[in-house]
């Protein structure tokens, strides 16, 4: 998580692409969903939206990385279930 997020950190839009290929915030999200206490994942996934959404990519990119990382419906199911269950 830390590498990834320090790799989106140099806001090149080839890597931000490739991320975006790869799913892998689909899966990143899903942990949060599964893990939601725990701090360090959600950190550190904020951080990567943040630095997607500020870099100087197309906004057209920008909305095919939240596409695919299906972000708001992930959110949205999360907002639906807020009580934690142990």
């Amino acid at each position: 998580m830390e590498l990834l997020q320090s790799i989106i950190s140099l806001k090149n839009p080839e890597i931000i692409k490739a991320v975006c290929d790869s799913e892998i915030m689909n899966v990143i999200l899903g942990l949060i969903e599964k893990h939601p206490w725990n701090n360090i994942i959600t950190l550190k996934t904020n951080l990567i939206f943040e630095d997607v959404l500020s870099c100087d990519i197309e906004s057209v990119n920008k909305f095919e990385f939240l596409k695919v990382s299906d972000v708001t419906n992930i959110l949205v199911r999360m907002s639906k279930t807020p009580e934690l269950k142990l």
